[in-house]
């Protein structure tokens, strides 16, 4: 029989929100924020999550067993967990986490917050004039995505990176453009200042080369 640690299930310990700027989408069903979506905070893992995805309470530990508002993931794992007290047998499937891990995941649905080779906020457009924020994040698998913030659970576009060429901007310490010369397409980046600019254009200059960077990690997240 396996049980997990107490620290990975929830509503054990009070769990530390994450801020409603933090992300634009449900972290459960990905369905944006609108006037209309509101925003709700799991209890027990603090995700933000739409109403649809936090239609259930349940008895948390850390709150003396009192019922409160969870989202469907953590009130399967915690219906599943007293199911697994009652029966006390190896014959309770946790059916949630199979399916997590067997779910196809599509093209964009890759998590903002997943471990990344560089990840940072940059301003992005396909000129200086035009310019939108977005978090960003390069995985091992050589793509470039981006969302609207950094705890985004799918993201808005992605950019494989083999192929295109990296450039800074001589006119702007803070610039630099991902070039495809055969396709025609040019991406312009402004990060929060030369430092970050260097960082990001060293790492991808290897990463089009299909080379990982000596130098990886996150980026400050400064808003820029």
């Amino acid at each position: 029989m396996n049980f997990q640690p107490s620290e990975s299930i929830p509503g054990r310990r009070a769990p530390i929100w994450v801020k409603d700027s933090e992300t634009s989408m449900c972290m459960c069903c990905s369905a944006p924020f609108t006037p209309f979506r509101r925003r709700h905070h799991c209890r027990a893992c603090g995700d933000v999550i739409c109403g649809k995805c936090s239609s259930r309470r349940t008895a948390l530990a850390y709150n003396e067993n009192r019922e409160k508002r969870v989202c469907d993931p953590c009130f399967r794992k915690l219906s599943n967990l007293d199911q697994l007290r009652k029966d006390s047998t190896e014959s309770v499937s946790t059916t949630s986490s199979s399916e997590e891990q067997n779910c196809r995941r599509g093209i964009l649905q890759v998590k903002a917050n997943e471990p990344a080779v560089l990840s940072g906020y940059m301003n992005m457009g396909c000129n200086k004039k035009n310019l939108s924020r977005r978090f960003f994040a390069v995985h091992e698998d050589f793509v470039l995505y981006s969302y609207k913030a950094h705890q985004d659970v799918v993201a808005m576009t992605s950019l494989p990176l083999p192929g295109y060429m990296v450039a800074r901007d001589d006119a702007d310490e803070r610039g630099f453009k991902v070039l495809h010369i055969q396709e025609k397409k040019m991406y312009y980046f402004q990060t929060e200042d030369k430092a970050s600019r260097n960082r990001w254009v060293e790492g991808l200059q290897e990463l089009v080369q299909l080379r990982m960077p000596k130098i990886s990690g996150a980026v400050p997240r400064t808003p820029v």
